[in-house]
Formats: structure tokens, sequence, C-alpha cells
């Protein structure tokens, strides 16, 4: 290192001459061109000296300017940079700084940096950094550079030295440092020997592979322990004995050896693995002149390793052996401290136990004692000898003679046979020597033994309290012996085979032997029929370590076959294995076959239950549901373990959930059946109400149930029904009640149809005879208006009742709208808006159309007087197709399709008490003398007739809408040419010698027809019934054109069979009924026929004398 310094202070000196040198060059720079001869000679004599300088020293120069425009030039870099860097001279020189960037290793770049920054302040600088070579290795340099001012630029000069090896040196000090921290800091020094090879290693670069050898413990032979090689492995290296192989002579001499090439070398011993070095470095590892192994390391190049690798190589094996060496020590001491703490814990030991206890060596000499024994020692007189600590028992126990040592030589005899090995142990137990005593004792002699030696335990116990226990054991055996000969259970011990060790009298019996002896010589496993079964039984038992129950089939003595049940236990011995098993077996052959039938009652009982109709149901007293049969799934949709847990309740229609609890509550307070079924309603799984009908019985007391079982049955199909039933008893009231009006109405318009036949023919008569005076006229005329309006009063009854001559015809309705329109506006108020809405392509209806025009002046009249402020009716007319599911009442039809006609008005609407009697005859909720309260029931009366329905909608305040529906034609129909029947016909004279038989039993009745036909011209006779009518017939000579009849007479003979008699004796006569009776009455005489010619009374002269001049014109 002193040498090193010197030529750099040298190498200073002279760069500061270069400097001088370097400043008269650029003065001269600037003096004329004539002094320039002189300075041309000057200068190549300072740069060679210059030159010559740098090139006899090893370090490396250069020069560098930097402008003032901070630019750089290298003045000069020494030759030796080539040899440095491996780049070419004009490489470095290329880019006008002494280090290009990518020259200094990426991590130390901040450090040149940082130099270049410090010489651009003017000062002097030095550093140390890497170099990355072209070849890429890794150089370190030492830096030094000064700095100086000359005129407007600075001149930096700078020496490089390659400080490559010391740099290697110092790590390979670090790292020795590093390795003996760590091998002083752990006791376990074979954790760190890889680290100490990788030291190695890396403190000697040549190194390729290093290992770590050591002497086993006989010292002949070195082995391998750690090695660096990461393609071998420590049971491919070969061994070696000290003095052979050069492993072998580092070791023997105790000396560092250096082989440069192990194949010059006679020391070197091949072997048979592939040679892997050529040069070998070997350092003994010594500790206080005791070899214990060597350090190896091993490079593939001949002479690889220098002085200073064998210096560093044999520090670290030194630091090695003295870090396994501490380790031994270490490791010595934890031996000594493990040795003294397990004699205190054995000590220990032996003083918690209750026994004298007493070690011997292997002469019988007392070397430790517990403190039970050094108490007994005491008593004996043997304390002040260290409490016998030394002496030999074997010799205290031959030497004991008297009356109170009977048992020493006996004692003294079984230590000598453990001593000899004859026995494991020797035991002996012996009373009390004090008869007023009765204690016992034991004293057992044991022996172990190690490697080393072998001693004898000695124990003394006091055993009285197991000696009594012993006694007691066998009194109780005795005496539970004793108590299982009495039970009727058979009892037994067996071993695994089989073998019964035990058995009492009942299992004799059970197993049918005739006693104990000649059931001991049976094995247990014989006994059943499938041992193996009983196999594992034992084997579970074992396993669970508890009392297992099992029941199996067994064989009697005498082959029968029967059930037993076996309840056993298995004990273990040390080993544990099975020691042996105690057991009860019982003969369960009745109990089984009750079980059979109860498990076949309750298979049967079960599938009863499972397959009923009805649903079963267990409840919890607060009506959680417990079970369910299977046919809740398919009434109400649930499967039975979705029902299962929940509350019956929450099923339970609102409406009957409270009567359903009141019931419930009675039910559970009272124990028994309660056979009166109630009705309620669950919702099933799709939402839906369905009824059910059921019955309950309360075995909450019973602890087989411990709840109410319900027993539920589906009625929803029977409600229906009811419902049905009870909407046609409505039907049938209804119909029984009309029919009673109707029979009654009929009555009265017979009688009051024949007075308004007379009233309105005189009526027409003065009429046609009055023309003078005009007040008269209007005197008649307001009789005459009155009857029409009687008459009509009669018609709507009639209606009502369906027992009109009801004359229907095709319409279109429509058309019939549109021609009420503007009558339905004057009938309404201003304050009330009228809207029609109809359906361009409604069906045709068959109908009377008088019928359906009454219709809708009633429904509108009504729903004009429910809105006394004003508000609005809607008239609608569609098709609808109605089906079997369309809910209609009162008035259900037939499916097909129908002509709706609603009509909707916004007025105060109507209560359900109100709704429940609308239709019914006189019955109104106007004021009185403002409606007859038959305007609903003649419409319900025609939409009846006409075989349409019905339907009323209504709530308070929330208006009210009626939709009727009619029939509508399937077949084609061609063009409407109805005729309004009160159309006056021009009345038609009677023919020349026309002769009319008139016959009617109403006296006025006929005298008024009579005149009219008379008046009109026609020849008439009269006949009060029918039978007189024949007579007339019979008796007469002259021709009969027409016979005028009233359909009902007295007499026996009606209108029809009179006619049916005029057919033979004058079949030319022609037939016209009348009639003032309902269609009913009509029916049941033979008239209502559409072929035959009928007029109503009452009717107006010009009718009746039109339709006479019809029926005698037509043909026959």
């Amino acid at each position: 290192m002193s040498d090193y310094h010197k030529t750099k202070a040298q190498l200073l000196k002279e760069l500061a001459a270069l400097r001088q040198t370097v400043a008269e060059l650029r003065q001269q720079a600037t003096t004329p061109i004539a002094a320039a001869p002189k300075m041309e000679g000057e200068l190549p004599s300072s740069a060679e000296r210059f030159r010559q300088f740098i090139l006899s020293i090893n370090d490396h120069a250069y020069v560098t300017e930097v402008t003032e425009t901070g630019r750089q030039f290298n003045l000069y870099i020494s030759a030796n940079f080539e040899t440095l860097t491996g780049y070419p001279e004009a490489q470095l020189r290329a880019d006008g700084v002494f280090w290009p960037s990518w020259i200094i290793h990426p991590d130390d770049r901040p450090v040149a940096a940082a130099q270049v920054a410090q010489l651009a302040r003017g000062k002097d600088s030095e550093a140390e950094y890497r170099l990355v070579r072209a070849n890429g290795q890794i150089v370190w340099v030492h830096d030094s550079a000064r700095v100086e001012r000359v005129g407007a630029s600075t001149l930096v000069y700078g020496i490089v030295s390659d400080i490559t090896e010391r740099k290697r040196r110092e790590m390979g000090l670090d790292r020795l440092l590093e390795l003996s921290r760590a091998l002083v800091t752990t006791h376990t020094p074979t954790a760190v020997l890889d680290q100490a090879i990788k030291a190695a290693t890396e403190t000697a670069p040549a190194a390729d592979r290093g290992s770590l050898q050591l002497l086993d413990d006989t010292g002949q032979t070195l082995h391998t322990v750690a090695i660096s090689s990461p393609d071998e492995t420590l049971g491919q290296v070969i061994t070696f004995r000290p003095g052979e192989g050069i492993a072998g002579h580092a070791l023997a001499s105790n000396q560092t050896i250096n082989v440069a090439d192990v194949l010059a070398d006679e020391r070197f011993l091949p072997s048979e693995l592939p040679l892997r070095f050529r040069s070998l470095l070997v350092a003994p590892l010594v500790v206080k002149s005791r070899l214990i192994g060597t350090l190896s390391l091993s490079s593939q190049k001949v002479g690889a390793f220098v002085a200073a690798d064998e210096i560093l190589v044999q520090l670290i094996a030194d630091q090695v052996a003295a870090a396994l060496e501490n380790a031994r020590l270490f490791d010595s001491y934890l031996q000594a401290e493990n040795l003294r703490k397990a004699h205190q814990f054995l000590q220990a030991t032996i003083d918690a136990l209750a026994s004298h206890i007493a070690i011997l060596d292997e002469r019988g000499q007392i070397i430790a004692v517990n403190a039970r024994w050094r108490l007994f020692a005491e008593a004996n007189g043997y304390a002040g000898s260290n409490y016998g600590l030394g002496l030999n028992y074997l010799e205290i126990c031959e030497a004991a003679t008297g009356p109170d040592a009977e048992e020493a030589p006996m004692v003294a005899e079984g230590i000598r046979e453990v001593m000899a090995g004859q026995r494991n142990q020797f035991y002996l137990e012996y009373p009390a020597h004090n008869p007023l005593e009765r204690r016992w004792f034991g004293v057992r002699v044991t022996h172990f033994q190690d490697a080393e030696a072998t001693w004898l335990v000695v124990t003394h116990e006091d055993v009285t309290e197991r000696r009594l226990a012993e006694e007691a054991l066998r009194a109780s055996e005795e005496k539970y012996r004793n108590l299982t000969n009495q039970l009727p259970v058979g009892v037994y011990r067996d071993t695994p085979p089989g073998k019964l060790v035990y058995a009492n009298p009942a299992l004799a019996v059970i197993l049918g032997y005739n006693n104990i002896e000649e059931m001991l010589q049976t094995s247990i496993r014989n006994v059943f029929d499938n041992p193996q079964e009983r196999d594992a039984h034992l084997a579970r038992c074992h396993l669970n370590g508890e009392v297992a129950y099992h029941e199996l089939k067994a064989r009697t003595a005498e082959g029968a076959q029967i059930w037993v049940r076996d309840t056993a236990r298995v004990f273990l011995n040390e080993a544990g294995e099975i020691d042996y098993i105690d057991g009860i077996i019982q003969d369960i052959t009745d109990h089984r076959a009750a079980a059979e039938a109860l498990k076949a009652s309750e298979i049967r009982f079960r599938s009863l239950i499972q397959n009923s109709s009805d649903i079963i149901t267990l409840l919890a007293a607060d009506g959680r549901v417990q079970y369910v049969s299977p046919p809740v799934e398919w009434i109400l949709g649930y499967p039975p373990e979705r029902v299962v847990g929940r509350n019956v309740f929450s099923y339970v229609h609102p409406e009957d959930l409270p009567g359903l609890q009141t019931r419930f509550h009675e039910t559970t307070q009272h124990p028994g059946i309660d056979d009166t079924p109630f009705e309620f309603r669950m919702r099933d799984a799709q939402g839906q109400w369905r009824w059910l009908e059921a019955v309950s019985n309360n075995l909450l007391d019973d602890p087989n149930v411990k709840g109410i079982v319900v027993n539920g049955r589906d009625i929803s199909r029977r409600k229906q029904m009811e419902e049905q039933l009870r909407l046609l008893e409505a039907q049938f009231l209804q119909s029984q009640k009309m029919d009673a009006i109707g029979r009654l109405a009929g009555g009265v318009a017979h009688d009051f149809n024949n007075v308004l036949t007379v009233i309105r023919g005189y009526s027409d008569l003065l009429l046609m005879h009055l023309r003078e005076p005009e007040d008269l006229r209007s005197y008649v005329e307001q009789i005459r208006k009155a009857t029409n309006h009687a008459a009509s009063v009669t018609r709507q009854l009639l209606i009502f009742s369906r027992q009109e001559m009801a004359q229907p015809e095709i319409i279109d309705l429509n058309g019939v709208m549109i021609d009420l329109e503007k009558m339905l506006e004057r009938l309404i108020a201003e304050d009330v808006d009228l809207e029609i809405r109809l359906d361009p392509a409604l069906g045709l209806v068959k109908m009377n159309p008088g019928h359906i025009e009454q219709v809708v002046m009633n429904l509108v009249i009504n729903a004009r007087d429910a809105m006394p402020y004003g508000g609005q009716i809607t008239i609608q007319t569609a098709n609808i197709a109605i089906d079997e599911t369309t809910p209609l009442q009162p008035l259900p039809l037939q499916p097909g399709r129908y002509a709706q006609l609603t009509v909707t008005d916004t007025g105060i609407g109507m209560d359900q008490e109100t709704l429940s009697h609308i239709f019914e005859p006189f019955y109104t909720t106007k004021e009185q003398g403002k409606g007859t309260g038959l305007g609903l029931s003649t419409v319900y009366a025609i939409v009846n007739q006409s075989k349409g329905s019905i339907q009323v909608y209504s709530q308070p305040e929330q208006g009210t809408t009626f939709q009727v529906y009619l029939p509508c034609l399937t077949d084609q129909i061609g063009p409407d040419l109805r005729m309004a029947d009160n159309q006056d016909l021009d009345a038609a004279p009677g023919k020349k010698l026309e002769t009319i038989l008139l016959v009617e039993d109403e006296v006025e009745v006929r005298k008024l027809t009579r005149l009219i036909l008379l008046k009109q011209g026609y020849h008439v006779l009269e006949a009060q019934h029918g039978e007189e009518a024949l007579r007339l017939c019979q008796q007469s000579l002259e021709t009969i054109h027409l016979v005028l009849t009233d359909v009902v007479m007295p007499n026996g003979m009606n209108g029809r069979e009179l006619a049916e008699r005029l057919k033979v004796i004058r079949p030319e006569a022609k037939i016209l009924f009348m009639s003032g009776y309902t269609d009913d009455v009509i029916l049941r005489h033979g008239v209502l026929d559409a072929n035959l010619n009928f007029i109503q009374k009452p009717f107006t002269l010009n009718i009746l004398l039109r339709k006479i001049r019809e029926t005698l014109d037509a043909s026959q």
C-alpha cells in the first residue's frame, strides 16, 4: 500500500509540471508567428517527457478542458485506459467527455455525477465507482481529480487507479466479519455451515466450488457435511482418512495446502467420479490442537488461488472450528443441565408418591430415597446415617432376625433373584406384627437398566385399604352374585372368543339349558343365529366405549328360535384390547311379536290416513300443525312438509277466523270428541278459498298423541251446489210468485178487458155518429183515451207475468235506439246528458218491438228519476259471448251469442236491500203517486219472456248500471217488415149477404159487437156459448161465412173445440178467435198458434172490422 501512495505522490508532482507546460503552450499560441519556430522545438520535448512519465507508472491519467460554454475536450487519455476498459482510445475520446455515461455502472452513475458537479464548482474531488468493461466484467476504480483555472477555461487533471482487488479483499473481510457474528451468536453451527462455504467462495473469486468435511466420532474418516455446488449431493462426495488425499494431508499436517494443479500432485487421490476441478485450496479446522475437519475450495483453473486466498480461507476455517467447539461445549452444558433437571424431576416425582421408595445400585447399596422413606428411616433409627443412603439394603435384610423380621429373608431372596434376572419383579404382602393393629403392607422389587448400569427400585406401601377393599369387593361380589341369581333376566360374562365365564340361572332358563354348568360348557357365540352380527355389535361397543343395545335372533338348546335383547359393555385390558364382556340377555320374543303387530297396525292406519279423501291434521294447543296427511296436497295444493310447523289459522279466511278460534279454544278446554261439524274457508296454494267441514278430537292429555286431531273434508263442491240450489229455489219462488200474480192479473184482465171492449166500442160508435157539438166529441174522446190507458195498464200486468199475447218480430236494436233517441231526449231533464254508443256489428234479435221500446223507456225513466240534480245517462249496445262460467243472476242463460243493451246513470245508486226487491211488482222507492211499481217488473218480465237476462250493478252514490242480454239470431234474416199493432185501419164494409156467427158469453160485449157488425152491413147470428152455436149451425140453412168466437166460454166447450166441430158441419166457415184472457189460458184452450186468426180484447172498432175483413178475404 505504501508503494501505491508513493507513486501517486510522484504522479501529482509531475501533473503540476504538466499544468505549467500546458499554460506555456496556451501562452505561446498567442505569440507572433515569428516566434513559432522556437516553440515548435520546445513543445515536442515537453510532451515527450510527459508521455514517457505516464508510461512509466501503472495508474491511468487524463486531462480534460472545460470551456466557458461548458463544452468538454479530452486533451489527454493515457493508453492503458484501453487495457482497463476494453474499449479503444478513439471510442473513449469520441464523446468529448472523460467517461461516457454508458461505461459507468448504472448503480454508481449518481456517484460519478456528484464528482463532476463538484469539479464544475472548481473543487478537487475523489470518488470510487464501478466501470463496465467491454466484455461485461465489472472493475472498481479510484478517481482522484484536481481542478485548475487557466484563463477562461478549466482544466481537470485526474488519476484513475484499478482498485478491484482491494475491493474484493475488503468485501472478503466484511463477509468474514458477518460470518464471525453469525457463528458466535448461534449454538447450532450446522445452520451456518452453508453460509461459511458461501463466504469462502466469495472471498476467493476464482473458486468454483466449496465444501466442508468433519471427522466422525472415530476420528478416522472425513465426511462432507456441506457443499456449495448445485449439481452435487452429499452422498456423491468421496470420504477421506487423515493423511490420505490432499484434504487428509492438510488435516494431518495442520497446515493450509494450496495445490495449483491436482493432476501434478502425488497426494491427489482420483475417484470414479468425473474430475470437476484442477486447483485445490484446503484449510484444516483445529480447536486447541484437536483436528476436527477441513474447509476446501476448488477451481477448474490451474493456479487459481493466491497467498491472500490462503490467509482468508484459513481465517474462515478458524472461525468455523471455534463455532463448532462452542456448540459442542454448549451441548455438553445442556446435557449436564438436563441431567440435573431430570434428577430433580425424578426426586420430586418419587417424593410425591405415598409409598416408601429406595433406589439400589447393582450391589444393593441405597443411592436414593424419597420423602416417605426418610420418614420411615427416622421411625426405624436410620436418620443419623443420612436416612440409609450408602447402606446395603440386601445386607440389612439378610442380617434381620427375630419374630418381627419373618419376611426379611424372603425379601432378600427376592432381591437376589431380580438382580440375577431370574424374575422381572418380586412382590410380597405381609400383615402388621402388632396384634392390636389390623394393617397390611406390601414390598415390591423391580429393576431397570440402561447401557451403563442396572438399578433396583424397592417400594414399601401400606396396602391395608386395598386389602379391605378387596375383602369388601369379594363380599359385594357374593351379594350381587346372589342378587343376579334371582333376576328374571339372563346375566353373563364372556371372553372375546365366546367362552362363558359366568351365567346366572335365568340365562340357562331363557336358552333352554338344564343348569348353569351345562350352560357354561357352550360358547355364547353358538347361541346366536348370526354370530357375526353379534361381533359387529361388540365392535361398536368397543369403539364407543359405552353400553350398547342390540336385538338379534337366538336358538335355545332345543333349537327353537327366539328374539333376545343383548345389552353389553366391553372391558379392556392394558393393551386396549377387549378383556371380557358383561351383558344382560332378555327374551323379547313376545315383545317383538307385539311390536310387529303394532307396526302392521300403524302401517294399516297410516295407509288409511294417507289414502283417505279427508285431511287428517294434528294440532298443538297453540294451533301449530304437528302432522298433516297427504290429501292436503291435492285438496289445498300444499306439500305436507310446507304446512307442518305453521299455525293453521294463517290459512283461514278472515271472516271465519274469529268463530273458528273461539271453537278451537272451547275444544282445548274439553277433552274428547267434538262431533258437531264446523265449516270454514281456507286459502289454497293458488290463493283461492276452499270450503272445509271438520270435526275434532281433543287428545292433548293422551301421552301418545299430545294434540288435537282434526278431520277436515273438502265441501267446496257441495257449497257450490247448495248455492246453486238456493238460487234455483229463489228463482222457483219468484216464478211461483209471478205465476200467482199472473193468474190474478189474468182473471182481472178477462173481466176488465170485456168492460174496456164495451166502453171502447161504444166510444167509437159515438165518435162515428156524433159530429156536433164539438165539446161532446171531446168528452167521448177523453173516454176513449182513458180506455186506451186502462188497456195499457192491463197489458203491463200481462207482460210482467208473461201472460200477454206476444207477437215477436225480427228487429235491429240499433234501429230501435235511433228511432227512440228524440223521444228519450224529451223524457229526460235539461240537466241530464244522454249519450248513445251503438255497435255497428250488433246481431239481430226476435221480440215484440213494442216490448223493447217499453224496456228502454222504463230504464231511462228510472235513470232520470235517480238523478234529481242532473247527471249523465249512457246507452250502449254490444255483442257478448256467454259460456257456462258466466255468473248471471237472477236469470241464468244458455251458452251462446247475445246482444247486450246497457243503460248506465250517475245517480244516487241503490243499497243491497233495495237491489233485492227492484224486480218485484208494485215495489217502488218513489213518493206516493209518482210510480206504479210496475216499471222494472215489466222490464224483467219482457226480458224473461224473450229468453234473455238482466243484470244490475249499483252502490249508494256510485250510480247504477242495467245490462240486458237478448239472444242473437244465427240464421240470415231479411229486411224488417213489421207494422205497428196500434195502427188504425180504415174500416172496410161487409159484402152483400155475408153472414157472421157471433159466439160470446158476455152479454154487453155481444150486444156491442153485434151492433158494430150490423152497422157495417153484415148479417149476424148470435150464440151465448158453443152448444148454442152448434145448434144454430145445424138448424140454419143459410151460409155462414165467418164464426167470431170467444176462446173461453161456459158449458164446457171452448172456442177451439167449437172450431173443430164446425169444420165438420160448416167446412166453408172461417174462424176468428177473440179473448180478454191471458196467453197461458188461451194456450190451455189450444188457440195460441201463429197460424190461427186471433184478436185481443179490448180492441178498437177499426181493428175489429179490419181483422174480420182480412179473415174473410184470406184464401181458405
